[in-house]
């Protein structure tokens, strides 16, 4: 029996030409690296990725819960990722959108 994270399961896990990047609550990034393997790991969170095909761009967050259970706008700055309504909001018309050049059509969610 292997083990969860063994090389002949996840090759690509071990793969030393790959950049890793673990989000962790409250993170969201976007990339255009090729090279780059997004990691986290979910107990009761969620985690949302993006890609868009055409232009080789790819995204993930990881929040907590949906939403704030009171609404105060300094969250924006801070914890904010930890919160579906903001995560979302960060990930698409933030940093995925300084990616974006064209049509949110080829876009693909997971």
């Amino acid at each position: 029996m292997t083990s969860p994270a063994s090389p002949s399961r996840y090759p690509f896990l071990h793969d030393p030409t790959l950049t890793r990047i673990s989000l962790y609550p409250g993170d969201h990034v976007v990339v255009s690296d090729s090279n780059s393997l997004l990691t986290t790991v979910l107990g009761s969170c969620i985690a949302v990725c993006l890609f868009d095909p055409q232009r080789r761009v790819c995204g993930m967050n990881h929040f907590m819960l949906s939403e704030a259970s009171h609404r105060d706008d300094r969250l924006l700055h801070s914890e904010a990722g930890r919160y579906g309504v903001y995560a979302m909001e960060l990930l698409i018309n933030g940093r995925f959108a300084k990616e974006r050049t064209g049509s949110s059509s080829h876009r693909h969610v997971k």
